[in-house]
Formats: C-alpha cells, sequence, structure tokens
C-alpha cells in the first residue's frame, strides 16, 4: 500500500504520524501533571488537618485530665484553631459527628444548628460529604471534592478539595479545604 504512495503523500503520512503521537504524549503528560499536583495538595491538607486535630486533641486530653472544664476546653480548642489560618484567608471549621456545627468564622449565625437538616440542599450535601468522609475513610483520608466559596465570595463557585478527620473525644470533626480549581 504504502508503494502506491506519493513522496508528498508519505512525508505527509510521516508527518500525521508524528503530530499524533506528540498530542498523545502531551495530554498524557498533562494528566500525570495534573493527578501530581492534586497529591501536592492532598499533602498540604493533610499536615494542615493534623495540625488542627493535634490542637483539638491537646485540649480534650487537658479536659480529661481534669485541667479544665470541658467548656474551657473546647472554647480555648475553637479559638486557637480559629487562629490557625492559612494561605491568607483559609480556615477550618469544626461539626460534630451528628451534624451540629461548633465553629465557623464565616458562619457564626449557624453554629449550634444541625447542618444536616438545613434547609438549603447544597449545604447538606457538603456536611453530608465532609462528615461521611471522616467516617468512613481512614484517619486523614477523608478526601472530598466539592464547590466551595472563595474568601469574600458569597459564591459556591470554585473546586475544593475538602479533608476531614474525627477527633474521637469530644466527636468533633475538624475540616479544611484548598482550592483546586486552578488546576485545570
Amino acid at each position: 500500500m504504502l508503494a502506491r504512495l506519493t513522496i508528498g503523500q508519505k512525508l505527509a503520512l510521516i508527518s500525521v504520524t508524528l503530530s499524533t503521537v506528540l498530542i498523545a504524549l502531551a495530554v498524557s503528560m498533562l494528566f500525570e501533571l495534573k493527578n501530581t499536583m492534586i497529591d501536592g495538595r492532598k499533602v498540604k491538607l493533610r499536615a494542615l488537618v493534623e495540625s488542627a486535630v493535634n490542637v483539638v486533641n491537646t485540649y480534650s486530653k487537658l479536659e480529661q485530665d481534669g485541667v479544665l472544664p470541658r467548656e474551657e476546653a473546647q472554647k480555648r480548642a475553637i479559638d486557637a484553631v480559629y487562629g490557625m489560618n492559612f494561605d491568607g484567608k483559609n480556615y477550618f471549621f469544626i461539626a460534630q459527628t451528628d451534624g451540629v456545627l461548633v465553629a465557623h468564622p464565616t458562619r457564626q449565625e449557624q453554629i449550634g444548628k444541625n447542618l444536616l437538616e438545613s434547609t438549603d440542599e447544597g449545604t447538606r450535601r457538603n456536611y453530608t460529604m465532609f462528615l461521611g468522609a471522616a467516617r468512613d475513610s481512614a484517619f486523614l483520608e477523608g478526601f472530598a471534592e466539592s464547590l466551595g466559596r472563595r474568601p469574600g465570595s458569597k459564591e459556591m463557585n470554585a473546586r475544593k478539595l475538602f479533608l476531614s478527620a474525627e477527633d474521637k473525644a469530644w466527636n468533633w470533626v475538624v475540616t479544611t479545604g484548598v482550592f483546586i480549581d486552578d488546576i485545570n
């Protein structure tokens, strides 16, 4: 079959074949780069959430040891976690395993409410996902993807990767997220 092609057609076939191989290689490398970047964000989230859970564990241990009453230990733990902002305006939030919001720096009006019973479908779905990820996964493996709000925004329109981990002493789930919409 190749013998019947002209030299111009053979050169065109070589060009098309090489172009196809190069495009396939580039696409494969981009997918690998995307996976590497997501893995990097997961490493970052593990370190951040582990630090926040360790802070909570420190105060729950103070309560268990009788150094602080529960209410005071929990207040101090929340204040410490509120002080752990990262990358500018990113923050942690805490909910009980039953869905009651314990601490959230931008949703103060919802603290004490069960967000699993929220009338807002997005809120209910997100908190079901966060709490389920912490419950159903190994410690520091409770990842979930959802839409999040960029700092200062009221719109949930940016892809975020969240990590939730449980503090067993108080049945709290500590969660934070990083944006991943820039990866694409």
